[in-house]
């Protein structure tokens, strides 16, 4: 059974016994609940779950569906497809501006569009460090850690185009230097060989994987036959010679 809780920790909503976990390589992840109550829920933004030592928050305010009076039924109240998000939901809605930390010297203009150049993968790890220290601080503060031996390029001109957020700068650490990168809690990760999964899950008893869903795509080309075609000239007799 897994808990969801106020943003204090201190008051329990209601516990669920299944959840649908979602999650990417270096994208969106984030964790599904639908629930049962025979009372209303007074869910509030902020509200969190805890899955396998993540964090995952609700921003926004769910849907009720009413099926009964209040107590004559356990699912009176229904709340569907309830959608937590990890903590680097945060990244999608921090502004990436022309920020640099303060202890390096160097002019900035605070502006959405700008353009810089990187001489590491530092640099740009520097700037996002400081754009995220803009808005969260102290028990929400992020950390940005980069382990540059699994980075090979360097000196990088970066375009900075108006309405970027964080979570765009990190798509740079992928676009402009060929690196990757994790996020687990608040620490950011820049420049890794990624972390090894715990379990590996296979189909059979005990073995976590219970299904798996195929889905093709409408407009996909599906080939058939191939045709090969020679050239203008023939091989010469004895060509094996």
């Amino acid at each position: 059974m897994w808990a969801i809780k106020d943003k204090s920790g201190e008051i329990t909503r209601c516990t669920v016994g299944y959840i649908e976990y979602n999650g990417t390589w270096m994208g969106d992840c984030y964790v599904i609940v639908t629930i049962e109550s025979p009372v209303p829920i007074h869910f509030a933004i902020g509200d969190y779950i805890e899955y396998r030592g993540e964090r995952f928050e609700i921003n926004y305010d769910p849907s009720e569906i009413k099926c009964a009076p209040k107590g004559t039924k356990g699912d009176a109240f229904k709340y569907e497809q309830v959608k937590f998000n990890s903590l680097a939901d945060e990244l999608t809605r921090c502004d990436f501006l022309d920020y640099v930390k303060e202890d390096n010297q160097i002019h900035y203009t605070g502006l959405p569009s700008f353009s810089f150049f990187a001489a590491t993968i530092q640099d740009l790890a520097d700037r996002i460090q400081a754009n995220l220290d803009r808005l969260y601080k102290d028990e929400q503060r992020w950390i940005v850690k980069v382990q540059p031996e699994y980075v090979n390029k360097t000196d990088v001109n970066i375009q900075v185009e108006n309405k970027t957020k964080v979570w765009g700068a990190l798509e740079y650490v992928n676009k402009h230097f060929g690196a990757y990168f994790v996020i687990r809690g608040r620490t950011i990760t820049i420049g890794t060989a990624g972390i090894p999964t715990d379990n590996l899950f296979r189909y059979g008893k005990g073995k976590g994987l219970a299904t798996i869903k195929k889905q093709a795509e409408s407009d996909q080309q599906i080939i058939t036959r191939l045709r090969v075609y020679g050239a203008s000239d023939n091989l010469p007799t004895r060509y094996y010679n």
